[in-house]
């Protein structure tokens, strides 16, 4: 529930921004940074990043199935924006 508070919270964060109200967006950011506290640590980058690498290494050849693999071992410390990000920039990089 906490989490999709957050997103929510970043969503309107980037449409105040977007539409030129910088203190509404400040606002929305600071509630994020409240929410956060209460949540457990995000996951690390690199820890992604190893991850999607074991997966693509184990026959994964698509993001849809890196992130079948990835998603469930960072569910809750991890946003799947950024996981689906590395995934890409990742199989980018095998080809």
């Amino acid at each position: 529930m906490l989490r999709r508070g957050v997103k929510r919270r970043r969503e309107a964060a980037e449409q105040y921004t977007a539409g030129k109200r910088p203190e509404l967006a400040a606002r929305e950011l600071a509630e994020v940074v409240m929410l956060e506290e209460f949540l457990p640590p995000q996951a690390a980058p690199e820890e992604i990043r190893a991850a999607v690498r074991e997966a693509i290494a184990a026959g994964a050849k698509d993001v849809g199935k890196v992130m079948g693999q990835v998603m469930p071992r960072f569910k809750g410390r991890a946003d799947g924006k950024v996981i689906n990000q590395i995934a890409r920039e990742e199989l980018e990089t095998t080809v």
